[in-house]
């Protein structure tokens, strides 16, 4: 799912929305340079959100920024190690890709910390990825995703993992893309918002 700021919302400063230099014989849009927020963590949503992104949406001149929120827990020093692993995941990714990339890690309330990086480093788009009712993303009966969704002055993608994943992170061009329309103005802005960065 998509949620972008309402287009006649400029309060929070943010930046214009880039436009696709050419699409010509079904290749892939070519965008000028954007600033990607990716939440990661050990989750397999958030490895199959960044896969996606990393077959259909990243493009070779962004900045792919690594956001991963730390939550104290018992055994901090197990979640040390897993962490510095799951990071040189996404890290080896990015350069096994030559993606310009930049690791961020920070302690605290994912929805808090994540909204906020997003807006001080004026990204154009926030990646996450939709987890189940029994993992992270409903603890405690939140859903850590539509607060940061609500949260964000960017637009925020919710990447949710394929249940058949075969051919899920395949580029192919033309794609086939379905866009939820009603007559609510958030749901215009997300239409621009796809038209103008994303199709």
């Amino acid at each position: 799912s998509l949620t972008a700021p309402m287009s006649h919302d400029r309060s929070n400063n943010q930046k214009e929305l880039t436009l696709p230099v050419s699409n010509r014989d079904g290749a892939a849009p070519y965008f000028q340079s954007r600033t990607l927020a990716f939440a990661i963590d050990n989750s397999k949503e958030a490895l199959s959100a960044f896969s996606w992104a990393s077959a259909n949406l990243i493009q070779g001149n962004d900045l792919v920024l690594l956001i991963h929120v730390h939550q104290k827990t018992f055994g901090d020093c197990n979640t040390s190690m897993m962490r510095s692993k799951v990071l040189a995941q996404f890290e080896q990714c990015c350069k096994r890709n030559k993606w310009n990339c930049q690791t961020i890690i920070v302690d605290g309330d994912p929805v808090t910390q994540i909204a906020e990086l997003a807006q001080k480093h004026q990204c154009d788009l926030c990646i996450l990825g939709m987890k189940s009712r029994q993992g992270l993303l409903m603890a405690r009966r939140r859903c850590i995703a539509s607060e940061i969704a609500r949260l964000c002055t960017c637009p925020v993608m919710i990447v949710k993992k394929p249940k058949d994943e075969a051919g899920a992170y395949l580029r192919t061009f033309p794609r086939r893309v379905c866009i939820h329309a009603d007559q609510s103005p958030t749901a215009a802005a997300a239409l621009d918002w796809a038209a103008a960065s994303l199709l």
